[in-house]
């Protein structure tokens, strides 16, 4: 089934980050669960399994400050 799609001019969602958030105060848990998903669906012979465990790998480690800015300049977002 084919569906007709369209790039539009404006907007239409806009995120905010807030340090009380669900996605800030659950986000250890959140990797965690990410993580064991990745594992369960494994593809060692997949480049794309290397990168998605390395990508959630470095964002366990990374403060939540620098993943805070890096949204703010890469997306566009808004810290509350």
């Amino acid at each position: 089934k084919h569906h007709q799609v369209a790039n539009l001019p404006n907007y239409l969602i806009r995120y905010t980050m807030s340090s009380g958030g669900i996605s800030q105060s659950k986000r250890q848990q959140q990797l965690s669960s990410r993580l064991k998903v990745q594992w369960h669906h494994r593809d060692f012979g997949n480049v794309h399994f290397y990168a998605g465990i390395l990508k959630t790998a470095a964002l366990w480690f990374m403060p939540v400050t620098l993943i805070t800015s890096i949204k703010q300049i890469l997306g566009g977002y808004k810290k509350r």
